[in-house]
This record gives C-alpha cells, sequence and structure tokens, in this order.
C-alpha cells in the first residue's frame, strides 16, 4: 500500500538519505523522489563540524534539545524528528541559497547517494582462496627475515619493540642516533630510512613492518569481513567526513 507513495508520490525530505535509502532498498524499495536530506545540507554549510546528526544539527539552528531513542515513547519520537526535519529544512535550505550552495545539494550530494548506496550494497569480491595463500606466503617471508635480523642484530628480541630495538641500533651497533623521544631515541620510519645507508638492519626493520602491517591489517581481516550471505565485503562510504 506505501510502495506507490514512497517509490514516486509527494516530494520527499529527509534526514541521512543514504541510511534511510538503504534500508528501503533492502526491502525491494526504490525511495523516490527525496528532494533535500537536512544532514547534507548542514554538512554543506558546516563542512569542518564533525557532528550532523539530527540532535546536534536541531540544537545549533532550530535551538531545541529533542529527545533521544531510549527516553521517549516511540509515537512521540518519530513525530518530534518529524517536526524537526521539517522546520530545519526551511532554514537550511534558506542558508544553502544565500550562499549559493544549493544547487550543489541538488545537483551533487543528492545524487550521489545512489551511487554510494549502491556501491555499499553490491560490495566487493574477495577472492578468500588468494587471500589464504597470500597469508601463507607473506607468513613465510616475515619468519625468514625474523631470522635475518636476528642474524645483524646477534640475538633474538622483539623486533616491534622500540626501545629493544633503539638499544640494539644505537648501543650494541652504534649506529647514529637521529632524534629523541621522551621515551627515548625514535626508530620510527624516516629515522630508520636514513639508516639503510649505514647498515642492513635498519631497512629489514622496515620490511618488516609493512609485511606486518599488510597482514595485520588486511590480509588477517578481509575474510572475517565477509558478509556470510552475500559473500561480499560491503564497505562504508562516509559522505560527510571530508571537507574540502
Amino acid at each position: 500500500m506505501l510502495r506507490p507513495i514512497l517509490e514516486d508520490g509527494p516530494k520527499k525530505i529527509v534526514h541521512d538519505f543514504k541510511k534511510i535509502y538503504n534500508a528501503f532498498y533492502i526491502k525491494g524499495i526504490f525511495l523516490f523522489p527525496v528532494v533535500f536530506d537536512t544532514m547534507l545540507a548542514s554538512y554543506i554549510l558546516e563542512p569542518d563540524s564533525k557532528e550532523f546528526d539530527l540532535i546536534s544539527i536541531s540544537k545549533l539552528y532550530l535551538k531545541v534539545q529533542i529527545s533521544d531513542k531510549e527516553s521517549c515513547e516511540k509515537s512521540s519520537y518519530f513525530s518530534e524528528r518529524i517536526e524537526c526535519i521539517k522546520n530545519l529544512t526551511a532554514i537550511l535550505k534558506e542558508k544553502l541559497a544565500n550562499n549559493d550552495r544549493l544547487k550543489l545539494l541538488e545537483d551533487l550530494e543528492l545524487p550521489l547517494v545512489k551511487v554510494l548506496s549502491e556501491m555499499e550494497l553490491s560490495g566487493i569480491s574477495i577472492d578468500e582462496q588468494f587471500l589464504n595463500v597470500l597469508k601463507q606466503e607473506t607468513k613465510e617471508l616475515i619468519f625468514n627475515l625474523e631470522n635475518k635480523i636476528y642474524d645483524l642484530a646477534g640475538e633474538k628480541f622483539n623486533i616491534l619493540a622500540t626501545k629493544k630495538l633503539a638499544e640494539i641500533l644505537f648501543e650494541k651497533l652504534n649506529l647514529p642516533a637521529k632524534k629523541k623521544t621522551k621515551k627515548g631515541y625514535s626508530t620510527d620510519s624516516i629515522v630508520l630510512d636514513e639508516l639503510s645507508d649505514k647498515h642492513p638492519l635498519p631497512a629489514m626493520i622496515l620490511e618488516y613492518r609493512h609485511i606486518s602491517k599488510l597482514i595485520n591489517t588486511h590480509i588477517e581481516v578481509f575474510p572475517e569481513m565477509i558478509h556470510k550471505k552475500t559473500k561480499r565485503l560491503h564497505t562504508y562510504f562516509d559522505q560527510t567526513g571530508a571537507a574540502t
């Protein structure tokens, strides 16, 4: 009964169009036409802000404090928000027009919502078999690197322990210390890169860190993020996350 209204019908104003579009899309409903989004409008007006939720922008532009979901009944929760979105639309639309930014919302940000939404819902195909092979290969590479590092250092140690690494580089191997922090001599990537032409150990430490990070942040993580039903990796695109 509601499908004709949601998919065509009257023009719609919302808060967080992408979230709502996704929710209806999953149920096979294509929300249209949406002509204003109070979240995107507030983002365009104040791109450096970090708070675009309805409570925050209602406080900013309407000078009202609306209730959160836990502190009021469902009926009043929705009616209060509908009223805020309606009142915000009038204020924000005027501000956008006065700042020559209304077209930015209408011609760029609102159409972009559907693009981002479909990208999120479509997901990315992940070759789990390839990742498993890559995981094994990189772990073997790490194992070989560890042994080479231990040989160059003359002892086994926790390669990721900054204090111990500094001790080996600057006290045991007598390499020149480049900069000092409150916790001791720095072994950051800039320092290690500068030391790489003086001894082979710093370059190997850099390679070890790079591969370890690749394993811990990508190779081992991606399989755990694959959706059980779609068998794909679904991303989230923050449309209000960058000020340009």
